[in-house]
């Protein structure tokens, strides 16, 4: 159970440190930062099952040797 706690947390700051580099680098810079945008639920929602994959296979790794 904490495992999917730690998960979700983890995939959480990680979009939230995107996000905010997003907008450091468009400050910066001065050119709006549009390449990927994680406001679309597109993309938070493929970044989340992309993550949520690594743990699947890891899981299922770690029960076949078991």
């Amino acid at each position: 159970m904490t495992k999917g706690y730690s998960i979700g947390s983890a995939a959480l700051a990680c979009f939230l440190l995107f996000g905010a580099f997003m907008d450091e680098f468009s400050q910066y810079s001065g050119i709006k930062f549009t390449v990927v945008d994680i406001a679309k639920p597109e993309v938070l929602i493929g970044g989340l099952l992309g993550t949520m994959m690594i743990f699947l296979f890891a899981g299922l790794a770690i029960a076949a040797v078991g």
